[in-house]
């Protein structure tokens, strides 16, 4: 095989070349360092002496105690943009979205279960399961991204399209999700104005935005609705919304441009999220630092022979 731009994408054999790859890391090595030590002293861990690569952590929580290396830290900032227990344990004590009870399910059929949260009640019989909306439409988002690289060599690309339009949803899903636990606190915690009852009612996003800053924060949301994160975002709410409405007799994907929307996800959605964070005077949460540091995806540019060996050129994701 005949490769440009130091590619080293190999024929599979039966199998097609994708067309689309993720890479494999959220972060650089030097960008988790610098985000576990950020971890490492929110939860009030302490330097050692010897410097941070000599430190063994023993962190005690539901889960129990066990010893782990400054240098597992790094590797799983690395690969999922997070340390899971760490920045559990941080989110907990959010006063938005902490306080929530996590993952549950049961296979019993005898068992019911009753969900709370600010005011909200709902039970469910089981089998069922229970979680945190904005938990799992952040893994949502990771793993449709994921599966429309991965069936990006199916050349007819149904798959890879069906994946690309659930992550699009998800992603406006997620930010409804975010709107609609503020208002909802909001509600619970006595607060009331005329903001709040029209952004309960309202499913304009750009009106909602408008009306989560007053009831929310103090600043002007005009920078922020003229930021390239919102920008972003409302690209990826437009094609949504296309799609969703069935606008066009016709649904027509060109997988290039499905490699922009897909890493969009990280200014669009976790950056944006952030930003909305900043103006409430709240820090990053691990559904939204996933997303902002999701793994970048890659279009390959194929030039098919028929001996089989193919050109393929890298162009990487931005």
């Amino acid at each position: 095989m005949q490769l440009e731009d130091d590619m080293a994408l190999k024929p599979k054999t039966p199998e097609n070349l994708p067309f689309l790859t993720l890479q494999e890391f959220h972060l650089s090595k030097t960008k988790a360092v610098e985000a576990v030590v950020t971890t490492l002293k929110q939860c009030g861990v302490e330097r050692p002496k010897a410097g941070w690569d000599t430190l063994i952590l023993n962190w005690k929580d539901g889960q129990g105690q066990t010893p782990v290396s400054f240098d597992k830290l790094v590797g799983e900032m690395r690969r999922i943009g997070g340390i899971k227990r760490l920045q559990r344990w941080l989110d907990k004590r959010d006063a938005v979205f902490g306080g929530t009870i996590g993952e549950t399910a049961t296979s019993n059929h005898k068992m019911k279960w009753k969900c709370a949260s600010a005011g909200w009640t709902k039970e469910a019989q089981g089998p069922c399961r229970t979680s945190c909306v904005e938990q799992e439409l952040m893994e949502d988002i990771l793993d449709y991204r994921r599966l429309t690289c991965e069936y990006s060599d199916e050349y007819d690309f149904r798959l890879t399209c069906r994946f690309f339009r659930a992550y699009l949803s998800a992603c406006v899903s997620l930010v409804d999700a975010f709107i609609n636990r503020h208002a909802l606190l909001a509600e619970h915690d006595g607060f009331m104005s005329p903001e709040l009852d029209e952004l309960k009612r309202t499913t304009n996003m750009d009106d909602r935005i408008r009306l989560w800053f007053a009831v929310c924060s103090d600043e002007d949301p005009a920078g922020f609705l003229a930021s390239s994160e919102w920008c972003h975002f409302q690209e990826i709410r437009m094609r949504r919304n296309a799609l969703l409405h069935a606008t066009e007799p016709i649904s027509v994907y060109a997988i290039k441009d499905l490699q922009v929307y897909l890493n969009k996800v990280r200014t669009g959605i976790g950056q944006m999220l952030l930003r909305l964070r900043t103006a409430h005077q709240k820090p990053a949460l691990l559904f939204i630092e996933r997303l902002r540091t999701a793994p970048l995806v890659d279009f390959h540019r194929i030039q098919f022979r028929g001996d089989g060996n193919h050109v393929v050129k890298r162009i990487q994701g931005k």
